[in-house]
C-alpha cells in the first residue's frame, strides 16, 4: 500500500496523527503494521453502528455487491483492481465511463473531483489527475487529499497533490478515515486528553497523539443524508477497494453513518470526492446511478476501477 520510495506520504502521515503502514520494496515487509493496529484499536470503540444497514451480499468472482435496500444506493467491494483515472474531454462524463473499457474485466466507473469556479474552460478540476504516469490537469489542492496506486497495484493516500509522477493518482478529495484515523465534523480525543482542546482544526503536535477523531472543513456540506455522496475505502488487510455512491435526493445515509460503517468493517482509508447531483456510478456500460444532465456536461474527472470477469 505505501511504497517506501513515497517519504513524503509518510511524513504526512504522521502529521495528522497516526503512523501510516507501508509496504518497504527492500525488505519486501510491511511496516508500521503494529502502530496502525493499536490506533484502530483505540478509535474503534468510538464508531459502532449508528444506521441499521442490511447485511445481504452478492459475490461475483472479483467483487462483493453490498445489498443495503435503499433505492438509489450502491456499493461494491473489489478484489485485485486496477485504478484508471481520466478526463471525459469532449465527451460526457458518463460516455466516457462507459468507453472505459478492458480486455476481460468488468468497469465500474465514478465522477471525481470537485470544480472550482466557473464550470466552463479548461483545469477547473480541484485536485491533480494522474494516469499511466503521465498528468492530465487539474489544480493544485495541498490541504485536500488524494489516492494513487503504483505499478504494481499497491494503494497509497495522503493529504496535499499525488506525488509527482504517479502512475495512477486523483487529488481533491474530502477524508473520511486517513491511516487509521476517522474523520468527521469535530475532533474527539481520548479521556485522558487535557481539557479544552481545539474542537475543529489541529490541535498541535502535542496533542495529535489523543485525537480518535480529526475535523475536516468540508464534512458538514457532505453530511446530509439525502445529499448525493461518492466514496471511496481501503480495506489494509485484504487489500480491497469499497466504492459507495449514493444519488443525490435518496433517502440514504449521512457521511458519519457511512464512515462508522467502514471503520467497523476494517476501512484504513476512506475518501468522499464530489457529491449532491454530480455522483454517478457506471458499470460495464450502463449507468447505474445517474447525475444531473448538466453535470454530466460540463464535469470531465472519472476513476474506473476495473476488475477481472
Amino acid at each position: 500500500m505505501f511504497g517506501s520510495s513515497n517519504s513524503g506520504k509518510y511524513k504526512n502521515a504522521s502529521s495528522l496523527g497516526v503512523k501510516g503502514a507501508r509496504y518497504n520494496t527492500e525488505t519486501r515487509k510491511w511496516e508500521n503494521m503494529n502502530v496502525l493496529a493499536r490506533n484502530i484499536e483505540r478509535r474503534s470503540t468510538e464508531y459502532k453502528f449508528t444506521a441499521k444497514f442490511e447485511s445481504c451480499f452478492q459475490s461475483k468472482s472479483h467483487y462483493t455487491e453490498i445489498n443495503f435496500n435503499k433505492e438509489g444506493l450502491k456499493a461494491y467491494i473489489l478484489s485485485g483492481s486496477v485504478m484508471t483515472p481520466f478526463i471525459s474531454g469532449d465527451k460526457t462524463l458518463s460516455q466516457a465511463g462507459m468507453d472505459m473499457d478492458r480486455p476481460q474485466t468488468i468497469e465500474f466507473t465514478i465522477n471525481a473531483q470537485f470544480l472550482e469556479g466557473s464550470y466552463f474552460g479548461d483545469s477547473n478540476n480541484q485536485g491533480k489527475s494522474y494516469a499511466k504516469g503521465k498528468f492530465l490537469g487539474g489544480s493544485s489542492q495541498k490541504e485536500w487529499f488524494y489516492i494513487s496506486q503504483d505499478a504494481k497495484g499497491s494503494y497509497s493516500f495522503g493529504v496535499g497533490d499525488p506525488p509527482s509522477g504517479s502512475q495512477n493518482a486523483v487529488g481533491g478529495a474530502r477524508p473520511l478515515i486517513i491511516n487509521g484515523l476517522p474523520y468527521g465534523e469535530f475532533n474527539k480525543y481520548t479521556e485522558d486528553a487535557p481539557k479544552n482542546l481545539l474542537k475543529k482544526g489541529d490541535p498541535g503536535i502535542k496533542n495529535r497523539k489523543y485525537l480518535i477523531q480529526r475535523s475536516a472543513a468540508y464534512f458538514s456540506q457532505q453530511n446530509d443524508v439525502d445529499k448525493g455522496k461518492t466514496i471511496i475505502g481501503y480495506n489494509i488487510k485484504n487489500q480491497n477497494i469499497i466504492i459507495i455512491v449514493q444519488q443525490d435526493g435518496t433517502n440514504g445515509y449521512s457521511l458519519d453513518a457511512f464512515r462508522n460503517y467502514l471503520v467497523k468493517n476494517g476501512y484504513t482509508n476512506a475518501l468522499s470526492f464530489d457529491g449532491s447531483n454530480s455522483s454517478l456510478l457506471v458499470i460495464d456500460k450502463k449507468v447505474v446511478i445517474e447525475n444531473a444532465i448538466y453535470k454530466d456536461r460540463t464535469t470531465d474527472s472519472g476513476i474506473t476501477f476495473s476488475v477481472p470477469k
